[in-house]
């Protein structure tokens, strides 16, 4: 496979997956707004979702005069945002395009159909409500992507690069997600384990499609250390770290073919160091500087499948 090829089909799962979790950012941060909560200014409240996105560098205005529509709208509308979910789905169908031969044509469709779709579903009105059902539209369409990936696609290389850029993405949004809900979301004076804190881990659970697996595999209250050892450490939930790592490793190992090693190598340390720890150890070390780690070591790994299969510029 010609490597320009490689990236184009990487990065079309890495902004479509992208697009999917800007939504969820934007929806887990409208439903703690609705928490009573110490919170009286909207860029209280948006700081960090903007932060974890890397969309704080760029905000044209004022971050601390900012309205909750106005940041809705950049996070979801502009196109001047690098990381909006407009750009990410026209990114997605750009690249798409380039290697239409090397998609099945229900995934070309199927993005094509998002694309032109886009412009109809796009809100007219910026407003709440309008903003949060742009966003569910946009969640249900990223998994009618995957789900056309996984039905159609030869298991291929083709089909390898594009859960690659999946798991990538996905890791590093779980990552950025429990994050800022640790470091920053929680109020200075309120304490952990009160009831502001079950139900900010209750909306992080819902973000990630969550909730449902923590009631089955805990069967009791919501707990902050088992809501992260879940979105950590779970074998099985298909948003944890050591999942993405797990797909992120037998997919390199397959692509590598004994060459190209530097991704390969790194994947393997990563997921060595998610497999070998345990939440305890995760905690005692600091949650927060675990995570800034592993954010950093997902770039970092990025990084290496860019060296090691496209010889192009990072995106």
């Amino acid at each position: 496979m010609l490597s320009r090829v490689a990236d184009n089909l990487y990065w079309i799962s890495r902004y479509i997956e992208r697009a999917e979790n800007t939504a969820r950012i934007i929806d887990v941060t409208s439903n703690l707004n609705l928490l009573p909560s110490i919170r009286k200014q909207a860029s209280e409240l948006w700081y960090p979702a903007l932060e974890i996105t890397g969309m704080h560098e760029i905000y044209p205005e004022d971050i601390n005069h900012g309205s909750e529509n106005a940041f809705m709208a950049f996070m979801a509308l502009e196109t001047s945002n690098p990381s909006s979910i407009v750009t990410s789905v026209n990114l997605a169908r750009e690249n798409a395009l380039r290697v239409r031969s090397s998609l099945s044509s229900e995934v070309w469709e199927t993005i094509n159909k998002i694309w032109i779709e886009l412009n109809h579903n796009r809100p007219k009105r910026i407003n709440k409500s309008s903003i949060l059902e742009f966003c569910e539209w946009i969640k249900n369409q990223s998994h009618l992507f995957r789900g056309a990936v996984i039905s159609t696609m030869i298991r291929d290389d083709s089909f390898l690069f594009l859960r690659l850029g999946t798991s990538i993405e996905r890791a590093d949004n779980t990552a950025r997600l429990l994050d800022v809900k640790y470091h920053l979301l929680l109020p200075k004076d309120e304490k952990v384990g009160g009831a502001l804190d079950y139900y900010e881990w209750n909306s992080i659970l819902r973000s990630v499609s969550g909730l449902e697996a923590y009631q089955k595999t805990v069967k009791g209250s919501i707990v902050p250390a088992k809501v992260t050892e879940l979105l950590i450490l779970n074998n099985d939930m298909p948003r944890s770290l050591r999942m993405c790592y797990k797909d992120i490793l037998d997919i390199l190992k397959i692509l590598t073919r004994s060459k190209k090693k530097l991704a390969l190598h790194h994947a393997i340390v990563l997921n060595n160091k998610l497999q070998k720890t345990n939440i305890n150890e995760i905690f005692k070390n600091g949650l927060h500087e675990f995570l800034t780690f592993f954010i950093d070591e997902n770039i970092q790994l990025s990084n290496n499948i860019q060296t090691d299969f496209f010889n192009t510029d990072i995106k």
